[in-house]
């Protein structure tokens, strides 16, 4: 309960910074919004000695904003849609929710042929699931802080690569006949990679694509816009 409750004070903190009037931007181009397919594949540990193949899809709505040159903030709303393969039959396979977040991105080195960031994100996520037998409801938070590097091949096309820590926290309630059973769950593995490209349209915003490696597989495809 304490660690949910510091991470609910770091996710008030830093949604009051993404939601700071767009006065302390800079630039003709401050903001952005970004359209994100997002599926993982990930093994979930369980309190309870059992472990669950969990796929997570999100379709997720980021709204960046741009404070100065070298710092910028996020903020995200997400629909979830998941899959679980696990040893008690009695548990709904799919569940569908929400989640909200935010996130910090310093960019540490900016030439022109090389950039670096780093970043650290806090989400709160839920889902709920029943079928003819029982109901189960799940809540989580899913930080994360990494590394990313960028190489511009040109204006057009950006090679992207990188790595960082998840840290996820949750708790299932699976209740029967009005009979509650809880536990708690985690990612045992907290490190990731991942790469992929970004394509610069131009007026037209960009688009791009990342593959994960490490704890999670799959990846996602973005589309987005500036303003």
């Amino acid at each position: 309960m304490r660690r949910h409750i510091h991470a609910l004070r770091v996710l008030l903190l830093m949604t009051l910074l993404v939601t700071h009037s767009a006065v302390a931007a800079y630039g003709t181009e401050a903001s952005r919004f970004r359209l994100i397919i997002d599926q993982t594949d990930q093994t979930w540990n369980y309190d309870n000695d059992t472990s669950s193949d969990t796929r997570v899809t999100h379709l997720r709505a980021i709204w960046d904003q741009a404070f100065n040159p070298r710092l910028s903030g996020t903020l995200e709303l997400a629909y979830l849609d998941m899959t679980q393969s696990r040893t008690l039959s009695v548990v709904p396979a799919n569940s569908v929710g929400y989640g909200i977040g935010v996130g910090l991105y310093g960019r540490l080195v900016d030439m022109r042929a090389l950039g670096l960031t780093l970043f650290g994100t806090v989400n709160y996520q839920s889902t709920r699931g029943e079928n003819d037998t029982a109901t189960v409801d799940r809540s989580w938070w899913d930080s994360q802080a990494g590394l990313q590097l960028d190489v511009p091949l040109g204006q057009a096309v950006t090679l992207v690569g990188g790595g960082g820590y998840q840290v996820v926290n949750g708790r299932e309630t699976l209740s029967i006949s009005g009979v509650d059973v809880s536990n708690d769950f985690e990612v045992d593995d907290p490190l990731y990679a991942f790469a992929g490209v970004d394509l610069n349209l131009g007026a037209a915003g960009f688009v791009g694509l990342r593959f994960y490696g490490g704890n999670r597989s799959g990846g996602y495809l973005t589309f987005g816009a500036r303003f």
